[in-house]
């Protein structure tokens, strides 16, 4: 792909800017519940933090592909509070999932910049019980999918702080402990509690409140399927020029390598 292939989702109204960060803190507080089983309470607003960067952009991506209902699916993939996702979204014939990431910048990046990033999936080894997102890429979620693909994206952040800074209350942490105690995590396919119930409860504590460091902005890039996978090669933790920082194993490549998004609209 080329620099003038990439899309750019920027300059949004201020309203759909709240909205879509709104959605995304009530997603984090609802799903804490289903990830806090393998996790220090203390880290709760750190793991709030993330889960909501993270939703910003699959949220992003989902405001600039809204109008194209009859090409692009939502819908299919979403699944009740308690369950995991069944990847992002459905296209043509195949199950996609967005891969997003931060790159520290203190400026608007230019898009010949962009296309020399690594496009990333996760690649940790696997065990008798995780998989990590490069081996799930052969799980089909959908049985009229013939496989799966990846869409790789990219936001901005400043080099020594977040691009949104998600203030919690302490007396959040408490809540999810009460929450850990009587409804102690499974894999059961039923709802331990109603969303209602949830709602009414948590509103009793302080919601979490935020500040924008910077304007949203969501770069698309790359695709990846059957044909581009095998190109792929291992990183493991690595600096990738002073822009994107990575802790775990990923499979990489390089975004100009890979063929447009932009193209397949």
């Amino acid at each position: 792909m080329l620099a003038r292939d990439i899309i750019i989702i920027d300059e949004l109204p201020e309203r759909i800017e709240g909205r879509i960060i709104n959605k995304a803190i009530n997603y984090a507080l609802i799903a804490i519940p289903y990830t806090q089983h393998k996790m220090d309470l203390n880290l709760i607003p750190n793991r709030i933090q993330n889960m909501v960067k993270g939703k910003i952009a699959e949220l992003l991506f989902h405001h600039y592909l809204s109008h194209l209902k009859t090409l692009v699916d939502f819908s299919s993939c979403q699944t009740p509070f308690f369950l995991p996702s069944k990847r992002d979204f459905l296209m043509g014939e195949y199950e996609w999932d967005i891969k997003n990431n931060f790159v520290r910048t203190p400026q608007k990046l230019k898009l010949e910049e962009l296309i020399e990033l690594p496009a990333l999936v996760p690649n940790r080894p696997s065990s008798m019980y995780f998989t990590d997102q490069w081996e799930k890429r052969l799980e089909m979620k959908h049985p009229t999918s013939k496989s799966c693909r990846f869409v790789f994206t990219f936001m901005e952040r400043p080099p020594q702080n977040d691009f949104i800074d998600i203030y919690v209350h302490p007396k959040l942490k408490a809540f999810y402990q009460n929450i850990k105690t009587k409804y102690p995590y499974t894999k059961k396919e039923t709802p331990p509690f109603t969303e209602s119930w949830f709602w009414n409860e948590i509103s009793k504590v302080d919601f979490p409140t935020y500040h924008l460091n910077q304007k949203l902005r969501l770069y698309i890039t790359g695709w990846a399927g059957t044909n581009e996978f095998p190109l792929f090669f291992n990183t493991d933790k690595r600096n990738f020029d002073q822009k994107i920082y990575t802790r775990i194993k990923n499979k990489t490549i390089k975004v100009h390598r890979l063929p447009a998004f932009k193209h397949l609209l």
